[in-house]
């Protein structure tokens, strides 16, 4: 992979608040459902990145007035591949057997 994988960006704009999320590499490939990608990137990452949690800020370019709300603040990748609309229960269960609360 030619960049680090422990960096963050835009990963997506949440759908309700329209806001612009930042994650890092595991945070993308689960939040767009693509399990060979994250299958890659978490054989590759230091354990401690599988759970990048991901930040937000107010979309710079939208047109939308109004106070700021948090819509994916704080989420680990697990509940961003949950959250997703691309949402696929292999990046799900790709997670999971990797987290570190068991179920």
């Amino acid at each position: 992979m030619g960049e680090s994988t422990d960096r963050t960006g835009h990963i997506c704009i949440s759908p309700q608040y329209k806001n612009a999320v930042k994650s890092n590499s595991v945070g993308a490939a689960a939040y767009w459902g693509h399990d060979k990608i994250l299958e890659l990137v978490i054989k590759d990452l230091n354990p401690i990145l599988h759970s990048v949690k991901a930040s937000e800020t107010s979309d710079n370019l939208s047109k939308k007035s109004g106070a700021f709300h948090e819509e994916f603040k704080d989420f680990t990748p697990d509940f961003l591949a949950c959250a997703s609309p691309n949402s696929n229960v292999h990046c799900i269960r790709l997670l999971a057997e990797r987290s570190k609360f068991k179920f």
